[in-house]
């Protein structure tokens, strides 16, 4: 309680969302490349599967069209276990192409704040110098 007392005090309101941005920022390729990942390893399992439509004339479209037809989520159509799968193989990647380089830079802003002259002058400039 008395870190909210004293972030009240020595920045007020908006003290309590500092350091959103970078979070913000982040938020969209991650969530992107997520869904993404999932809603193309659903389509492709789906179509390599013999007898379906799409696995016929080979297009992605046709998996598209069908699953909207039936107004199906993405991941219908998958046993349970291809769903685990689907799911590891976007939390991977996320991981690695994402959260990784994220929290890395993320790190590193904290500990040149917390420096008594730092070296980045916003999250912008801190981007552009670390990556």
């Amino acid at each position: 309680m008395d870190v909210a007392t004293s972030t009240w005090k020595r920045r007020g309101f908006f003290g309590f969302y500092r350091g959103l941005s970078s979070n913000i920022l982040f938020a969209f390729p991650r969530v992107s490349l997520r869904f993404g990942t999932f809603n193309a390893f659903t389509d492709w399992r789906v179509r390599s599967r013999p007898g379906s439509n799409a696995a016929k004339d080979g297009s992605a479209e046709t998996h598209v069209l069908e699953r909207q037809k039936k107004r199906q989520q993405p991941g219908a159509g998958l046993n349970p276990l291809e769903r685990v799968a689907g799911g590891l193989m976007c939390g991977i990647l996320e991981a690695a192409f994402i959260v990784t380089p994220m929290t890395t830079i993320q790190v590193k802003l904290i500990q040149d704040f917390n420096r008594s002259t730092p070296h980045y002058r916003g999250l912008f400039h801190g981007i552009r110098t670390i990556a």
